[in-house]
């Protein structure tokens, strides 16, 4: 990313006043490139960071783009790689405390596989693929 943002650095005019003239003369496919840079260097989408800070909520609205239509929770993709006290409050809140209380006493694995079948069909997204509520 630094390598794209120093080649940037060295197209653009150095004149503040030059870059919208220099901007509408470039090809589309020019401009297009410039946004995608600009967009991948401004967005942040890393959990535990600040929720003020992430740029993902407005981009993904823009896009119309909801992450249950392209991931679901699942002992692969999620159970496996977060703590068994974050799978236990994951289930407790897509599915509710009674589906929660028999993972607790399971080993990792089988909570993990538990926890896959109990969100089955819920949509529930972790934090940090959830986009905070308009306001």
């Amino acid at each position: 990313m630094e390598r794209t943002r120093v080649e940037w650095t060295t197209r653009l005019p150095a004149d503040g006043a030059a870059l919208l003239p220099w901007l509408l003369a470039q090809e589309r496919a020019t401009v297009i490139e410039l946004l995608t840079v600009l967009v991948a260097a401004s967005v942040t989408g890393v959990d535990d960071t600040e929720r003020e800070r992430q740029g993902t909520d407005a981009l993904a609205r823009a896009l119309g783009l909801d992450m249950r239509r392209w991931w679901k929770a699942s002992a692969t993709s999620y159970f496996s790689h977060v703590s068994k006290a974050t799978t236990l409050a994951a289930v407790t809140e897509a599915a509710g405390a009674n589906a929660a209380a028999p993972l607790a006493g399971l080993k990792k694995d089988g909570a993990a596989a538990s926890a896959e079948q109990a969100h089955a069909g819920t949509g529930w997204l972790p934090r940090c693929l959830r986009m905070s509520p308009q306001g």
